[in-house]
């Protein structure tokens, strides 16, 4: 009898998860017969809300699970879209919304259910009130909506990176270009993108400036072939030439040029492990000889396109530091200068190189925020310094078997959180 009543328990229990998951909106897109104007503003909220539902479905897993209350990314990415669906709602409505994020473990399936229910509510107060569309705040309206899509836009690349990629056929997921094709898109009739141009006319380009650019247009040249081979992609091409790379030397130390840019990071987002991992890969490239503005590096938790002005990356990044730490609680800072942050874009500072040693790594920049021709010049941007352990070593000895060639980065030895 006692079993019965079990299995009876256990069965009412699967129920009512499977009639709470069917109660949650946007599992479906929504139309509306006739159009108005509160229908037509609320249909944003609409498509947000079924993007979030589908790039949150099927998220967690055990080891998710596991981490969700001590790992950073999965909690701030939707503690941030929850915060956004309140300030939507404040937005069109006389009272204020109460936050359900007040408890400090609150779960997984009540963030992502009061996240759909709030974007639900504010559609319908869009289309069953008038007045609200009156008092409607239409550049924090569509902000907030911009940023509730570039986090759902985070959530996507944090679950490829951990093989949990959402379906492909949803419409919101947009199918991802060739890198071949994204890579000859951005060249220019020269064979040069328009970073590279400025780059190697930066001053006038002095001598040898148009020796430079053949070079440069052969290696663009040279890396859209392998990008097609690696894609299988049947070309038909002549004759190549070869291609010569000068490596470049920093405080006595050669770095081997790679031509393509790694990934960009997200400054809030990226992992600990893809954050070292992509910082290895800019010191590399920078050092081969490249500069790079900041902004090419990082995103600041978002899309850089999103970012209008220097006040939104301060909005972002209150404490212009990120603390990295490993499974053994050995800890790394990255910060950035008092100096320079809060009053300079991501894209107004470029970084020309990075000098290393065993306790602090330095980021050097050329910024063009002061009109004095005095205050010019190469300054700190940014520094990765050690707080506790070995694992600034442990990032320099990657820098060095890849900077050599004698191995690929070595997450095995970091020991850093994927969460």
């Amino acid at each position: 009898m006692l079993k019965k009543k079990g299995l009876f328990l256990f069965i009412f229990y699967l129920l009512q998860i499977q009639h709470s998951e069917a109660q949650l909106p946007y599992s479906k897109t929504v139309k509306y017969n006739k159009k108005s104007e509160g229908k037509v503003i609320a249909k944003m909220l609409d498509d947000l809300g079924y993007k979030y539902y589908w790039v949150t479905d099927s998220l967690m897993n055990d080891e998710l699970n596991s981490n969700f209350h001590t790992g950073k990314l999965p909690r701030l990415l939707l503690k941030d879209v929850y915060v956004i669906s309140e300030n939507i709602i404040n937005s069109i409505s006389n009272k204020q919304k109460q936050s359900k994020l007040k408890k400090v473990n609150i779960s997984f399936n009540e963030i992502r259910k009061n996240t759909l229910l709030n974007l639900k509510e504010a559609s319908n107060i869009l289309i069953n009130n008038k007045e609200a569309l009156l008092f409607l705040n239409w550049n924090d309206f569509l902000s907030s909506i911009a940023y509730a899509h570039a986090y759902c836009d985070q959530i996507i690349l944090f679950r490829n990176a951990h093989g949990n990629t959402v379906k492909r056929n949803d419409k919101f997921i947009k199918n991802k270009q060739k890198d071949s094709k994204v890579f000859n898109e951005s060249l220019g009739a020269d064979g040069l993108t328009n970073d590279q141009w400025m780059m190697l006319t930066y001053g006038g380009g002095g001598a040898g400036a148009q020796d430079r650019m053949r070079t440069k247009a052969r290696q663009n040249y040279n890396t859209l072939i392998k990008l097609k081979k690696k894609e299988v992609v049947s070309i038909e091409v002549g004759d190549l030439e070869i291609i010569r790379t000068n490596s470049n030397m920093i405080e006595g130390v050669n770095y081997k040029h790679s031509n393509i840019p790694p990934k960009q990071l997200s400054f809030l987002y990226s992992n600990d492990d893809d954050l070292v991992k992509g910082l290895v890969d800019w010191v590399i490239y920078i050092n081969s000889g490249y500069s790079v503005k900041l902004s090419d590096i990082f995103r600041v938790g978002l899309d850089d396109s999103i970012f209008i002005d220097a006040s939104i990356n301060k909005l972002f990044v209150d404490d212009k530091y990120r603390v990295i730490s490993d499974k053994n609680k050995n800890t790394v800072i990255l910060e950035f200068s008092d100096s320079h942050f809060d009053k300079t874009k991501f894209s107004d500072i470029r970084i020309t190189k990075v000098i290393i040693n065993h306790s602090l790594i330095r980021f050097f920049a050329e910024t063009n925020q002061f009109n004095d021709v005095r205050k010019k010049g190469e300054k700190i941007i940014a520094v990765l310094r050690n707080i506790e352990g070995n694992l600034l070593n442990r990032i320099n000895f990657n820098i060095d078997q890849t900077r050599e060639g004698l191995n690929e980065y070595d997450d095995t030895i970091m020991n850093l959180s994927k969460y």
